[in-house]
């Protein structure tokens, strides 16, 4: 009787692996792409938050002060700055909205966009009735422009919150 030899291969061949592999790059590449629009939709939501928090500390300087800080015309948190003091990163200190917001304690620092470019930062303006008004306000990563306005304002009210 002749013995039939038993011996079997176990593995995997190599078109198996691959077509294993690039499951797994499709998967991947998925979730990798819903992420990023989470993280988008994370800093949007921080945005907000953080103009909420400056409205708080705004309108607690005017309740006490009969005003609104910063006197001295806009400012951001970017490459513009305030007027003739541009920051390399975050708010121009010495200028008069940080000064009368930090400096007297209604905020322990301003708030800087999470990415904060030329493309995305927060500004500051006192409306066009001097210290009764502001805007403040970040452009959103989904297009849109999302702020706080107090006071005495006039126009670009549509995304005051």
């Amino acid at each position: 009787m002749k013995k039939q030899n038993a011996h079997r291969e176990y593995g995997f061949t190599l078109i198996e692996l691959l077509v294993v592999i690039a499951i797994i790059g499709l998967l991947s590449s998925s979730v990798l792409a819903s992420l990023s629009g989470a993280r988008e939709s994370a800093r949007d939501t921080r945005r907000k938050q953080d103009m909420r928090q400056v409205k708080t500390a705004l309108e607690k300087f005017y309740n006490e002060n009969g005003k609104y800080p910063g006197e001295d015309g806009y400012c951001d948190s970017s490459i513009q700055g305030c007027p003739a003091n541009p920051p390399e990163d975050g708010w121009d200190q010495s200028s008069q909205f940080y000064q009368e917001l930090v400096g007297g304690g209604y905020m322990s620092t301003l708030p800087v966009d999470p990415i904060n470019n030329e493309n995305h930062y927060y500004r500051w303006e006192p409306s066009n009735d001097g210290d009764q008004g502001y805007y403040f306000r970040a452009q959103l990563e989904d297009g849109g422009v999302w702020g706080v306005c107090g006071g005495s304002i006039e126009g670009f009210t549509s995304w005051c919150h």
